[in-house]
């Protein structure tokens, strides 16, 4: 078989979807599958939902639903970007897709992103978690996101934790 380019095959749908404190946030969706991949970005000078567009074309490909999206303050999304509000967004984007009727969510994160997906994982229960090289702490200071031992003893879903040393 060929390799595709991932881009080419499913440009997405644009949406948006309010947080809790009416933040309103930017994601693409990709594909029509019943179980929904939420992937949420890492926190590097740069990095938006573009970054995760080729693979969440990709899983749509292969039968899956893909929802790449903008924290608050970077990309398309509203707001200013505050580490301790990374779980209400990654939350924004569960409630979304569940008024949208999908029961199947596996959340993804990068960095920042899987601190989010974590303690979002405390209040949903996602059907699958991936976590790539996120630490117990997003942030610093007051506007920070700090994950407990507690909150990894608490994740009962099936996960998977990626990090390399350099």
């Amino acid at each position: 078989m060929t390799p595709t380019n991932p881009t080419s095959q499913n440009l997405g749908e644009t949406v948006t979807f309010t947080t809790a404190d009416s933040i309103n946030l930017a994601g693409t969706l990709f594909g029509t599958g019943g179980t929904v991949v939420i992937l949420a970005h890492q926190g590097t000078y740069g990095a938006d939902q573009t970054a995760w567009q080729p693979f969440a074309s990709l899983l749509a490909e292969r039968g899956y639903t893909a929802l790449a999206f903008d924290f608050r303050g970077v990309g398309q999304s509203e707001g200013k970007l505050g580490y301790g509000n990374l779980a209400l967004d990654v939350n924004a984007a569960v409630q979304f897709l569940l008024d949208r009727g999908y029961q199947k969510i596996i959340c993804i994160g990068a960095s920042m992103g899987g601190t989010a997906c974590i303690r979002s994982a405390q209040d949903h229960a996602f059907t699958g978690l991936v976590i790539l090289a996120s630490t117990m702490t997003a942030g610093r200071e007051a506007d920070s996101l700090r994950l407990t031992p507690g909150d990894l003893e608490n994740l009962t879903q099936p996960k998977l934790f990626i990090s390399a040393n350099r």
